[in-house]
């Protein structure tokens, strides 16, 4: 359940917010204010995932309520409503740290739409006056020069893929517009992400944005790390947070040493701190303030000093089972070869996915940060590496699960059985019944199996495996 928190000086207005931001689809009401001027305070007291609020009202507008609130640090964002005539303010908006803004004609499908694209940390910019605002907001920000370097690193299709992600599409869009599966997708969004460096896919947008592969006028942009881009420092109540080395990976550029200042609002939690800095919380172990462990919910004080620490491995877990995420098919591949229980859909969406492993409790592995941020997952892990090889040491390494080389059904996770080479044999073709004796079949999709020409290959990766868990465990 999304909570939402109205600020609209109309009525009218905040009464039809309501009928389209019914629990039915989804969404709570928080509360409701007039105007801007109490929403840092109604904030601390309610915690609403989402700040919807209105542009232009009396006495406090839009923009002073978003400028106090990102003063105040860790913060929910604010996506906000505006008419077709607010083009200067939506730009500072933008400055002040809006993650975007709709329009108020819009349908309820897109308004609902967009408040889920914002609460889990994505953007929204309306594209009936996307070109006119950013004409407006980069006019007024100062631009680095572009550097084309890591876009030569780039193929042509995940130039394309990038493109696409700055007009604002979806994994399914892009999909659907290069006749590729999801997966496919995923897989050359993580390697965009991994080849320019980028944290997630607002920083991808504004990459997009900066080196002209998108204009304002190419449609919708989710334009989240605008307030990436802008000077400024924390408010002044700071504590100072230290992230153990294994973690820094996950850090913005200028946090790579590992150290970063927040500022204490006294609302937000130090989990939530934590992610806001970009370390999805499955990644951490102990916290520590002052020395002492502590709950991700404890809130920040002045002065305080944080240690986030990295998991310990090997990581117990209820039950050492699997889902992984559509863009890690060959891990999956390679874990079920050794012995893991490994679910692996290609097409499941994020929602999807969600459900399976909470369903099944298996531990989701994937690439995609934001998955991990979802508040809805019971537990999953990141997986480091950009090739399966790599993966696959460190889940095993993470994890230390048993292992059963050669018991499970590469194809679809079933358990292998012997079987008489009679049995079989109309399956075999006629080059494997003249050359070998001992087959095996899969008793979920009958998938038969034998140590053929790649048996060799095959050997060194279990015992790679065997090596790896056996060294984790000691």
């Amino acid at each position: 359940m999304i909570r939402v928190l109205l600020v609209d000086d109309q009525e009218l207005v905040r009464t039809g917010l309501r009928g389209i931001l019914r629990s039915q689809f989804g969404f709570e009401i928080a509360g409701e204010l007039p105007d801007g001027s109490r929403v840092a305070e109604t904030v601390d007291a309610l915690h609403p995932d989402v700040v919807l609020m209105d542009v232009r009202m009396p006495s406090v507008d839009g923009v002073q309520a978003t400028s106090e609130l990102r003063r105040r640090g860790a913060s929910p964002p604010v996506l906000a409503l505006t008419t077709f005539d607010d083009d200067e303010v939506l730009a500072a908006m933008l400055r002040a740290g809006a993650s975007g803004f709709i329009l108020k004609g819009v349908t309820a499908e897109d308004l609902q739409r967009a408040v889920r694209v914002v609460a889990e940390g994505g953007a929204w910019l309306d594209p009936a006056v996307t070109g006119r605002v950013l004409k407006v907001y980069r006019s007024a920000t100062p631009q680095a020069p572009a550097d084309d370097a890591g876009l030569d690193a780039l193929s042509g299709r995940e130039r394309e893929v990038l493109a696409l992600i700055g007009q604002g599409k979806t994994n399914a869009e892009i999909a659907a517009e290069l006749v590729l599966g999801e997966g496919t997708v995923k897989t050359h969004i993580n390697h965009v992400f991994a080849k320019l460096r980028l944290r997630d896919r607002a920083a991808a947008v504004v990459y997009a944005f900066d080196h002209d592969l998108v204009t304002p006028k190419s449609g919708r942009l989710w334009f989240a790390a605008v307030r990436m881009r802008q000077a400024g420092g924390v408010g002044r109540s700071e504590a100072e947070v230290e992230f153990a080395a294994e973690l820094r990976m996950f850090l913005a550029p200028r946090h790579r040493n590992g150290s970063a200042r927040a500022a204490c609002d006294g609302v937000s939690s130090l989990g939530h701190v934590v992610e806001s800095l970009g370390v999805p919380l499955p990644e951490t172990g102990v916290l520590t303030v002052n020395g002492e462990p502590i709950a991700p919910s404890y809130r920040l004080a002045a002065g305080d000093s944080v240690h986030v620490g990295a998991i310990r491995r090997p990581q117990p877990v209820p039950t050492p089972r699997f889902l992984l995420d559509v863009h890690l098919g060959t891990l999956a591949r390679r874990l079920r070869l050794v012995g893991v229980d490994t679910a692996y859909m290609n097409d499941a969406d994020d929602d999807a996915l969600i459900e399976d492993a909470n369903a099944t409790r298996r531990v989701l592995l994937t690439q995609d940060r934001g998955l991990l941020r979802r508040r809805a997952l019971w537990l999953g892990a990141y997986v480091r590496g950009a090739l399966p090889d790599d993966q696959l040491r460190d889940v095993l390494d993470r994890f230390a699960p048993p292992l059963a080389p050669w018991t499970r059904c590469t194809a679809c996770n079933g358990p292998l059985a012997p079987v008489r080479k009679a049995d079989v044999d109309p399956l075999l073709p006629p080059g494997t019944r003249r050359t070998y004796q001992a087959f095996a079949r899969c008793r979920t999709c009958g998938q038969v199996y034998w140590r053929g020409a790649h048996s060799q290959r095959l050997q060194r990766v279990v015992d790679s495996a065997l090596d790896t868990v056996a060294a984790a465990s000691n």
